[in-house]
């Protein structure tokens, strides 16, 4: 895992997260999938309440192959 980030509803008004995992490559991703430590995160999880738990896995776009950030 390269980064880790989470996200809230900026109102209050939902009590729905999203948390947001970068990996290096998609070798390490898969790694982290088959480990022990992913199905405690979910086990966790479902354990506090989290029913509806979803993924998605997104690769880097041609278009933008690195972070564009403003300079200046």
């Amino acid at each position: 895992m390269t980064e880790f980030r989470a996200y809230r509803n900026p109102l209050g008004t939902t009590p729905q997260v999203m948390s947001h995992v970068e990996f290096g490559d998609m070798q390490s991703l898969e790694g982290y999938l088959q480990s022990g430590a992913y199905s405690q995160v979910i086990s966790g999880l479902n354990g506090v309440g989290c029913k509806n738990v979803a993924a998605q896995v997104w690769d880097v776009s041609p278009v933008a192959p690195q972070p564009l950030k403003p300079t200046g």
